[in-house]
């Protein structure tokens, strides 16, 4: 689940960034929306969907996986507090790293926009490719029952 929750994100990522630096407004806008209702009335899944079946829930659920009962609570305080900062990190470099990647559209009016915004999203998708591989490579030729 790991794996395909790091593909997943890394797809959305990748559309996203596509999208938003070829002003694809529909292709940007799936790539943002939860879920969208096919013509097929099947659900495709974006990056929030992808986040949940994997990434998203490891530091509430792995921690009691893998250490003793008496370690969990202080276990699952750091994982938290580490899910906590990185939350905190990304958000708080988003802007910057966005305003960094990409330039305004006209420097004498800073509304008019910016050219290749989605540029900070591929970042992101290194990040998930680079995530899954690794997650991919640590589980290879693991069995299910150790």
């Amino acid at each position: 689940m790991l794996v395909v929750s790091c593909a997943g994100m890394a797809v959305i990522s990748a559309l996203l960034a596509i999208g938003l630096n070829n002003s694809y407004q529909v292709l940007s806008a799936i790539a943002i929306i939860s879920f969208i209702v096919s013509y097929a009335s099947s659900f495709k899944a974006d990056f929030q969907a992808s986040f949940s079946i994997g990434l998203g829930p490891v530091p509430f659920l792995l921690v009691s996986e893998l250490v003793p009962s008496p370690a969990i609570p202080a276990l699952s305080s750091l994982a938290l507090s580490c899910n906590w900062i990185a939350n905190f990190i990304v958000a708080i470099s988003f802007l910057p790293l966005r305003d960094m990647l990409s330039s305004p559209k006209d420097t004498h009016d800073p509304t008019a926009g910016r050219v290749g915004e989605g540029r900070v999203f591929y970042i992101f998708t290194v990040l998930g490719v680079v995530t899954g591989f690794l997650s991919w490579r640590g589980l290879a030729g693991k069995s299910q029952d150790k």
